[in-house]
């Protein structure tokens, strides 16, 4: 089976109490992950269900429309920790999604997760413009 999409963990790795993921993919194979019908209007945060594959709920979670273009970009975030996180993986690969390295997309948020001291990240974040994404 080809890749349906691709998703990337956003927050730390390990047996933390929340996980955050980027999903990015073709809209219908996000709904068909959701098991929705449609996707919540655009940075409208909406609490959802997280299905395993023989259709239990694994989990609920919050999901952020980030973009929806022909490609929709999500964002979910899960607290049922290190086993969710790792049973979110495994349904992901199932349904025959790639998974992208973690890590910051552009050089500007390389720079600001470097910063060796506060004084560092504040000049880091005022490159940023103050915002993160």
């Amino acid at each position: 089976m080809g890749s349906t999409g691709r998703f990337r963990r956003l927050s730390a790795p390990g047996a933390s109490a929340l996980s955050i993921w980027s999903l990015e993919a073709p809209i219908d194979a996000v709904l068909c992950l959701l098991r929705r019908g449609s996707l919540p209007q655009p940075d409208h945060p909406a609490f959802v269900p997280l299905f395993d594959g023989s259709g239990e709920v694994l989990d609920e979670g919050i999901l952020w429309v980030r973009g929806a273009p022909a490609l929709a970009r999500v964002e979910i975030h899960l607290h049922g920790g290190a086993g969710v996180a790792a049973a979110f993986r495994a349904r992901l690969g199932e349904m025959g999604w790639t998974e992208e390295a973690v890590g910051p997309e552009d050089p500007d948020e390389t720079r600001f997760l470097a910063a060796l001291g506060p004084l560092n990240a504040r000049v880091a974040g005022a490159l940023l413009g103050g915002r993160f994404e």
